[in-house]
């Protein structure tokens, strides 16, 4: 059951007008797209998480501070005898698992 909905990150929805409004350069461009990557990936972990039979809670985008630091988890899925916490990468390329080492 989801807990906590993921939203699209203030971040994003600046690089959003700006593109709209203003040419970027291109770091600008190398950075909106990085952060429009991420959330497009942590969505496609989402839809994952919806079909999940077990019994479990699931919060997404967590903004915590500890100990004056700030930190995010892109999801923590609490199940009865275990939580995970859980950070999502949206990497493109080609990979291969060869002995125990996940080489691109």
């Amino acid at each position: 059951m989801i807990i906590k909905q993921r939203f699209q990150p203030i971040e994003l929805k600046i690089w959003n007008y700006l593109n709209d409004r203003a040419k970027l350069s291109p770091a600008q461009i190398k950075n909106f797209s990085a952060c429009d990557k991420g959330f497009e990936g942590d969505k496609e972990f989402d839809k994952w998480g919806e079909n999940l039979s077990c019994k479990c809670l699931i919060l997404n985008d967590l903004l915590l501070e500890y100990d004056q630091n700030v930190f995010q988890i892109d999801t923590l899925l609490i199940t009865h005898e275990t939580i995970y916490l859980i950070n999502v990468k949206n990497y493109e390329g080609d990979f291969y698992y060869e002995s125990g080492n996940g080489i691109p």
